[in-house]
């Protein structure tokens, strides 16, 4: 079995007639405002931002005709190589050649302590092989430096048209 695609988003619509996914607002980057929000108290780990996270899989068969399936797992890396989130899931391509996948892979702070790029790793395994990396999906956190200057009463233009 092979990943196809991999992507991040906040929300997933899958339409129940064609069974076409829509994905909102794709993550690629995000930026943290330089005075993060306060954990609460009691909390083990630290995370300077919320996110509420959907990843979308795309899998497939190696071999179209071939019927297949396995283990999967996706694990968040961070910049200092070390491991937070991982989350399993069964692959049955057995009776279609192609399966999507969505799942909601963050519901509480999520697990950032610094600057970089975190890597969601999407590992597989059959019964023929063992863990084997599949695909890497990239997610680039930046520090702001300063906040932006709190405006209580901020303009806004329209266009006339």
């Amino acid at each position: 079995m092979k990943v196809i695609w991999a992507l991040l988003c906040e929300k997933a619509i899958i339409d129940r007639e064609t069974n076409n996914a829509s994905f909102i607002n794709v993550v690629e980057e995000i930026i943290v405002p330089a005075s993060p929000p306060q954990m609460p108290p009691g909390s083990e780990i630290e995370p300077i931002v919320v996110l509420d996270l959907h990843m979308a899989i795309l899998w497939a068969r190696s071999n179209p005709v071939v019927r297949e399936s396995g283990e999967a797992r996706v694990r968040l890396i961070a910049p200092d190589e070390t491991a937070s989130i991982s989350a399993e899931l069964i692959v049955d391509l057995t009776e279609s050649q192609r399966l999507r996948g969505i799942g909601h892979l963050v519901e509480s702070p999520f697990p950032i302590s610094q600057e970089g790029q975190y890597l969601f790793k999407v590992e597989a395994k059959t019964a023929d092989l063992d863990w084997q990396e599949m695909f890497e999906l990239p997610l680039w956190v930046k520090v702001q430096t300063d906040d932006p200057p709190y405006d209580p009463n901020p303009q806004t233009s329209v266009a006339d048209g």
